[in-house]
C-alpha cells in the first residue's frame, strides 16, 4: 500500500489530481489536507486532515510534518500554487522523514512562481516567451507596445487579476496595491474561436484558443512525456478540451522545459501560449498539476501516477508507459458538487489534536520502550535513527558488546534524550530487560564467520535473548531473519508460505533461530519474523568493501567495476527502507497473540549486470564518466537467483520500498566524492 497526501484538496488542482488517483490502478490510501473543513476534496479520501494556511509557514511545515509521520506519508502532492516555494525550500526535511515531495528546486520554482522571472529566463536564453515587462517599466516606456496589452499580477493564477488594456493612459489606472507585469496580448484565432462573444471589446479576456502544453520531467532531469490541448476558458478555468497530439507547441516548449530541468525542476509543469503569425509564443509557466490533470488521465496521460513510479520504483519505461493517449474523445468540464456528513466534517482536525491513526499507518511505536540488540552494526544503527526520528517521550535502549561500541554509539545518537545503552553479549552477558516492552534482536554474525562462534551467537545467544524476555514477560520480539533460509534451488519470488531450506550455516543459525522465536517453550505473546534481503544504501557504519558499496567506490575513484557471476539475479533494499520496515513492525498493532513471518526485500531483483549499468548511470547522474566493466572470462558457472514475494509485508505494514537502486548509488558515489580524501 502506498500512501499519497494532497494538499490544498478542495481547490481545483487538488480536486483534480484526487480525480486522476481515482482511476490509478496502485494499491493506494489517499490522505486529503486542506485549511477549510468546507472543501469538497477531504471527503474524496480515505482520510483528511486540517491543515493551517500556508502563510504561516513554520505552523503549517510542522503539522504537515506531524501528519506526514502520523499518516506513514510516502509522497506529498501539492494542491496550491502558494505552496510550491515554500515546500521546495523543507522537501529535503520530509525526505528525512521518509516522505518525498513533487516539487522542483527553490530556483526552478522561484522561476515558474513569478511571471516576470520567467521572462527574463526566457529572453536570457532567446526561448519563445510572449514580451514582458513590469508595469512600472511600461508606465516610462507606454508607446512600445502594441495595444491591447494584457496587465496581469506575476505570481497570480488562473487569469485572477488579469485585464485587457488599451491605450497608454489605463496603464495608470491599475492598482499599485501588488507586483503587475504587462505582456503583449496574443489573440485567438478568429476563425476557429469558441469564445463568448463581445468580450474583448470590454476589458475582458477572450479565453478561447489557448493552448496547454503539460510534460513531465523524471528523477534523471529528462521529459518522460507530454500532452497538448486547446482549451477554452471560463474565469481562467478550462471548460473545453481538445487534445492535440501532434501540435507543435509541444517541439516549442520543449527547450524552455529542458531549461528549467537544467534549473532542478522535476515533476509536472505546464507550459500555456497561444499562436502568433504562424509561431507559438508561451505566457505563463506552472510547475504543478493543473485543473485538467483528472481529465488528461481519462485521455491516458496518467502523471499523477507515472510521478508515484517515478519516484517509488525504477523503471523509466513504465513512467513513459503511462504517458500516452487515447484518441477519439473530447474533454468538458463540469461543476463537483456533493452532500457530504455533517459529522465527518465536525470530526476534522488540525494534527496532534486528539487524531487516532489508523491501522499500519501510525509512525510512533506503541511500545513505551525498545531494546535494539545489534544497535552497533550497520543495520542496527539504520533501526534506531529511524525510530529515534519518530519517537517521543518512550525510550530507545541499545544494547552495545564492547567499551568501543558504546563509544560509537553514544557519539553517533546521544544527543537524543531518549537514548540510552546498556552493556551486554551473547550468550552469557544478557541484561535484564524487566520494563521492556519490545525487544527487536538484530545481532548475528555475519555470513562466513567460522560456524562455532557463529552458531554460538546467532542460535545460543537467542535462546538465552529468549529466555530472558520470557522472565521479564517483554510483549513483543522483532527477530531479525535473512532471505538465505530460502536457499537458492527453487525459482523466485519466494513466499512466506514455503519451507525453509538453508543452504549455509549462517542460513541454517537463521532458520534456527526463528524455530526458537516461533517456539511454545517462551510467552512472547507477539512474535514478528522479518526475512530481510540483502542491504545497502549510506548509513551509519557503512562496510565498503561489499558489493553495491564496493561499485560506488568504484565509480568516485574511477575505477572498474569487476563483474563476477554476471548472470546472478539479487535482491537489493536500501538500509532505510529496510528499517522502516522494522519501525512499521513496532508501530502496527497486530492481534494480541501474533506469531508472523514477512519478507523484506524490494520485490524487484536486479542481475549482476544490469545492477552494474544502473551503476555506470548513477556515474553520470553524478558527474563522473561511466566507470568501465571488467567481465570475469571465467564467468560460465550456472546462475543463482534470489528475490521474495513482498506482498504479504506491504499489506500488514502498510510498508513499501522507497529507494531507487540508482538513486541509492547516486548517493554512496556523492558521499565518496564529498568525502574524498
Amino acid at each position: 500500500m502506498i500512501t499519497i497526501g494532497i494538499t490544498g484538496a478542495g481547490g481545483g488542482v487538488g480536486q483534480s489530481i484526487l480525480h486522476a488517483l481515482s482511476q490509478s490502478t496502485l494499491e493506494l490510501k489517499i490522505v486529503s489536507m486542506d485549511a477549510s473543513p468546507r472543501s469538497i476534496g477531504m471527503f474524496w479520501s480515505d482520510d483528511s486532515w486540517l491543515l493551517p494556511k500556508v502563510s504561516q509557514e513554520e505552523s503549517y511545515i510542522k503539522s504537515l510534518l506531524d501528519i506526514c509521520n502520523h499518516e506513514n506519508l510516502d509522497i506529498i502532492i501539492p494542491g496550491l500554487d502558494i505552496e510550491l516555494p515554500v515546500l521546495s525550500r523543507h522537501r529535503d526535511t520530509f525526505l528525512q522523514h521518509g516522505c518525498k515531495v513533487i516539487v522542483g528546486s527553490k530556483e526552478a520554482v522561484s522561476i515558474c512562481r513569478d511571471k516576470f522571472r520567467q521572462s527574463v529566463f526566457c529572453r536570457e536564453k532567446n526561448l519563445p516567451f510572449v514580451k514582458t515587462c513590469s508595469l512600472e517599466d511600461a508606465r516610462k516606456m507606454p508607446d512600445s507596445f502594441d495595444y491591447p496589452v494584457i496587465v496581469k499580477p506575476r505570481g497570480g493564477s488562473a487569469s485572477a487579476g488579469a485585464s485587457l488594456v488599451f491605450n497608454p493612459d489605463q496603464l495608470y489606472q491599475i492598482p499599485d496595491d501588488q507586483p503587475m507585469i504587462v505582456q503583449d496580448y496574443l489573440p485567438p484565432n478568429d476563425s476557429a474561436s469558441r469564445s463568448f462573444s463581445g468580450k474583448t471589446s470590454t476589458g475582458n479576456l477572450d479565453q478561447s484558443n489557448e493552448i496547454s502544453v503539460q510534460y513531465y520531467i523524471n528523477r534523471s532531469g529528462n521529459v518522460s512525456g507530454s500532452f497538448a490541448s486547446v482549451n477554452l476558458l471560463k474565469n481562467g478555468i478550462p471548460v473545453e478540451i481538445s487534445p492535440e497530439p501532434d501540435s507543435p507547441a509541444i517541439a516549442a516548449g520543449l527547450p524552455i522545459v529542458k531549461a528549467l530541468a537544467q534549473e532542478g525542476l522535476t515533476g509536472p509543469v505546464n507550459l500555456q501560449g497561444r499562436q502568433k503569425d504562424g509561431d507559438i509564443l508561451f505566457f505563463e509557466i506552472n510547475a504543478r498539476f493543473t485543473g485538467i490533470t483528472g481529465l488528461r488521465a481519462s485521455f491516458g496521460y496518467k502523471e499523477v501516477e507515472a510521478a508515484i513510479c517515478d519516484l517509488l520504483f525504477d523503471s523509466d519505461k513504465d513512467v513513459e508507459a503511462l504517458l500516452g493517449y487515447l484518441p477519439g474523445y473530447f474533454g468538458l468540464r463540469y461543476v463537483a458538487d456533493s452532500i457530504v456528513p455533517v459529522e465527518r466534517m465536525n470530526r476534522l482536525c488540525l494534527p496532534n489534536h486528539g487524531k487516532t491513526p489508523s491501522r499500519g499507518s501510525s509512525s510512533a511505536p506503541s511500545s513505551e520502550n525498545i531494546l535494539v540488540t545489534g544497535a552497533s552494526g550497520y543495520f542496527g544503527a539504520a533501526i534506531i535513527e529511524q525510530l529515534l526520528d519518530v519517537q517521543k517521550g518512550h525510550t530507545i535502549t541499545a544494547l552495545a558488546r564492547t567499551d568501543h561500541a558504546e563509544t560509537g554509539l553514544v557519539n553517533t545518537f546521544g544527543n537524543h534524550n531518549n537514548f540510552a545503552c546498556v552493556r551486554g553479549e551473547f550468550p552469557g552477558s544478557i541484561p535484564d530487560l524487566q520494563g521492556m516492552d519490545t525487544v527487536i534482536h538484530a545481532a548475528s554474525l555475519r555470513p562466513g564467520s567460522d560456524p562455532s562462534p557463529l552458531f554460538l551467537t546467532n542460535t545460543d545467544g537467542t535462546r538465552a535473548l529468549l529466555e530472558a524476555m520470557h522472565d521479564a514477560g517483554v510483549g513483543k520480539l522483532i527477530f531479525i531473519s535473512s532471505q538465505s533460509v530460502y536457499g537458492t534451488a527453487r525459482t523466485p519470488l519466494w513466499k512466506e508460505e514455503m519451507p525453509a531450506k538453508p543452504e549455509t550455516p549462517y542460513a541454517l543459525s537463521k532458520w534456527i533461530g526463528e524455530l526458537l522465536s516461533l517456539s511454545e517453550n517462551y510467552s512472547i505473546p507477539q512474535v514478528i519474523i522479518l526475512r530481510v534481503a540483502r542491504i545497502y544504501g549510506l548509513g551509519h557504519f557503512v562496510r565498503w568493501d561489499e558489493l553495491p558499496h564496493k561499485f560506488a567506490l568504484n565509480a568516485a575513484k574511477k575505477r572498474a567495476l569487476p563483474l563476477f557471476g554476471s548472470k546472478n539475479r539479487i535482491d537489493l533494499l536500501h538500509v532505510n527502507d529496510a528499517a522502516r520496515a522494522v519501525r512499521a513492525s513496532c508501530c502496527t498493532s497486530f492481534p494480541e497473540t501474533s506469531k508472523i513471518i514477512l519478507n523484506i526485500g524490494s520485490g524487484t531483483p536486479v542481475s549482476i549486470s544490469d545492477f552494474a549499468s544502473i551503476c555506470q548511470a548513477a556515474s553520470r547522474n553524478c558527474g563522473l564518466p561511466a566507470p568501465p566493466i571488467e567481465q570475469n572470462q571465467n564467468d560460465e558457472a550456472s546462475p543463482l537467483y534470489w528475490g521474495m514475494d513482498i506482498r504479504k509485508a506491504k499489506e500488514s505494514l502498510g510498508w513499501v520500498p522507497r529507494h531507487s537502486l540508482q538513486s541509492g548509488m547516486e548517493e554512496l558515489i556523492r558521499y565518496q566524492l564529498d568525502n574524498a580524501e
